[in-house]
């Protein structure tokens, strides 16, 4: 983040609490639409309680607060007024024993509307494939929601494009500006040349053909621009029609990113994120797609669509916290809509932690494309400790991303009609 922020500065040199635009950080084609600035929240560090109060008094709330070296949405938390600021300082209060210790901490304005996370695949400097997915709740909520689960976009929907453009300039305004490195005439060089339409490398050798009809080229040992799977999180704020950056990192996405999206665009990212790195040449034919290419056809696309004709989502569903019961409606935006279910995971008296007895081996709805049971019986629960920490994970399809709320329920139905928990003793 150090060029983007460093750009934003040069941008918006006093902080007026909208955020921050990097006009520069847009060279690149799509039309006014596609050139949304770049914008992250407010935020601030906090290393001492008057820092967050400090940030408070100035932006007010809601914010959100968070270990600055953490994950997971561990020790992550929204603060909404002043009696969620109360509670929050005294568990501050029971964790940090020295009174001159810093807290390490970040905060952030709390941003409203729907959360993404964009995937993809950077070969040589250029992204090759990306594609945008919403969460169905918020990551930051995962001690009071029952699951966490995503929904890749459908290729019409208006917001698509937008993310896609906007994480391919975040991209090219972080990816270095170096001069390759000297090389005589007779270096491995040729090696560059594009693949051809049948996945065979022109510089000559054979390759190998390795999952998701992906086969793999010789080795490239001159190349000076990158190459590696990304992991991007991004709000869209349909009130104000604004995106706004959460985070993005060089790597593959967490939970059920991966199986995600090698059955949505059939690429395995962790599997081409290894060849990459090892300087090995990907050379299926679908990661080289341009513009031109595409024009050619008849398409106004710039990266490939996907290989699937359904939307693909995954599923992780949450350990049971003692007395639970369907959470109360979360505030939109920092994570994702929140959709609430009737399910009731398990009531019992709140000293009590939670057994599991049994869990479904396999899973027969139609929806479901994989099944993976987390837990075994006999493991005992306290609700989740992280966003990731789950019981059991699906991935699923459905007709349309506007359908995933409802089918993430009937999964979730399906999984605690199946599943017995009981008090501990």
């Amino acid at each position: 983040m150090k060029q983007i922020l460093s750009a934003a500065a040069a941008a918006a040199p006093t902080n007026t609490g909208t955020g921050r635009d990097i006009k520069s950080a847009a060279t690149s084609g799509g039309d006014d639409r596609d050139r949304d600035p770049i914008r992250v929240p407010v935020f601030a560090v906090v290393d001492y309680v008057t820092d967050l109060l400090s940030f408070i008094e100035k932006h007010g709330f809601p914010c959100v607060i968070k270990p600055r070296s953490g994950h997971s949405s561990i020790g992550a938390a929204v603060l909404k007024d002043h009696n969620s600021l109360t509670r929050y300082l005294l568990s501050l209060a029971d964790t940090k024993t020295e009174c001159d210790r810093a807290l390490s901490l970040d905060i952030e304005r709390f941003v409203s509307g729907s959360m993404y996370h964009i995937d993809g695949l950077v070969i040589h400097g250029q992204v090759k494939v990306i594609w945008p997915s919403r969460y169905v709740n918020a990551c930051v909520g995962f001690d009071s929601n029952p699951y966490l689960a995503s929904i890749s976009l459908s290729p019409p929907h208006p917001i698509r494009k937008r993310l896609q453009h906007f994480i391919a300039r975040i991209i090219a305004a972080l990816i270095p500006d170096t001069t390759p490195p000297s090389a005589s005439a007779d270096s491995k060089s040729a090696a560059v040349a594009a693949p051809t339409a049948t996945g065979d490398n022109s510089a000559g050798g054979g390759s190998a053909t390795g999952s998701c009809g992906v086969s793999y080229g010789p080795t490239l040992w001159n190349t000076h621009k990158p190459s590696f799977s990304f992991h991007a999180e991004a709000w869209h704020d349909p009130q104000t029609d604004l995106i706004t950056l959460c985070e993005i990192a060089s790597r593959t996405g967490g939970a059920d990113v991966c199986d995600q999206f090698r059955e949505l665009m059939g690429v395995h990212l962790h599997q081409s994120n290894a060849q990459l790195q090892s300087e090995d040449v990907l050379t299926n034919p679908k990661l080289y797609a341009s513009a031109a290419s595409a024009t050619a056809t008849g398409s106004e696309e710039r990266w490939p669509l996907p290989v699937s004709k359904h939307c693909i989502g995954w599923c992780w569903v949450y350990p049971p916290r003692p007395h639970q019961t369907a959470p109360a409606p979360a505030l939109t935006g920092s994570g994702g809509d929140h959709k609430t279910t009737n399910a009731v995971v398990g009531t019992t008296n709140s000293s009590q932690a939670m057994q599991l007895t049994h869990i479904p081996s396999d899973c027969d709805l139609d929806c479901v494309l994989s099944y993976q049971a987390m837990a075994k019986a006999g493991d005992v629960f306290n609700g989740a400790a992280s966003c990731v920490d789950s019981v059991a994970g699906f991935l699923y399809r459905c007709d349309s991303d506007s359908d995933a709320a409802d089918t993430v329920d009937s999964i979730f139905h399906w999984f605690t009609t199946n599943a017995k928990y009981q008090p501990t003793k």
